[in-house]
């Protein structure tokens, strides 16, 4: 994983404060800042290669999974009580294989999973978690 930055990392604070200065009257008619932290991004890569550039959408699915079980291992030890997990329609670009996986994974968490196929996640989840379906109406 790196940074992406516009501003180099040697200088990223004067630079930034720089750009800030000079696209001040802009940023205020926009009603935003163009630059900063909130603008920059992380890049994942694979062997070298960027992940949006070389993975299947399932690869790259499993790999923003993977990314939000690092953050809820990382807020769990922090705070040191169980975080609520919420996936978003999360079935539909996995395998069954990386379904059980996930599956077996959040069972020690409370999760809120919202998809368009309840079967899938009642096929998943029925055996070992209480399952609500709310549907719209």
């Amino acid at each position: 994983m790196e940074y992406a930055s516009r501003f180099s990392v040697e200088h990223y604070e004067s630079q930034l404060l720089h750009k800030l200065e000079s696209s001040t009257e802009l940023d205020i008619l926009r009603g935003f800042t163009a630059y900063g932290p909130h603008r920059d991004d992380l890049q994942v890569l694979i062997d070298g290669h960027a992940v949006q550039e070389s993975a299947s959408r399932g690869e790259t699915r499993t790999l923003v999974l993977a990314l939000k079980i690092l953050e809820l291992q990382i807020l769990e030890e922090a705070r040191n009580q169980q975080p609520i997990l919420l996936l978003d329609d999360v079935f539909s670009e996995l395998d069954a294989k990386r379904r059980q996986a996930l599956t077996h994974y959040v069972e020690q968490y409370q999760t809120f999973i919202t998809t368009t196929d309840a079967d899938i996640v009642a096929q998943y989840f029925t055996a070992t978690n209480r399952i609500e379906l709310a549907t719209q109406p």
